[in-house]
């Protein structure tokens, strides 16, 4: 697929660690399930916005999950 998804998190405390994002299909049965994601990203915090461009299986509807 080309398919791809951009993510802007706004106020991001600070520039420590990691933002991790988390891909759920559109099951809520297997949204934050143990080996319910289709995959985890994870991108270096940037303390303001932080900004990242994730692929997706195909058009379509999906559950995210973020963290720092």
């Amino acid at each position: 697929s080309s398919t791809w998804l951009q993510v802007s998190v706004e106020q991001v405390r600070n520039s420590a660690g990691y933002l991790v994002l988390t891909l759920y299909p559109d099951d809520p049965a297997r949204f934050l399930k143990p080996m319910g994601s289709l995959y985890v990203v994870r991108f270096p915090a940037r303390a303001g916005v932080t900004q990242a461009c994730l692929f997706v299986p195909n058009p379509g509807v999906y559950g995210l999950a973020l963290y720092h």
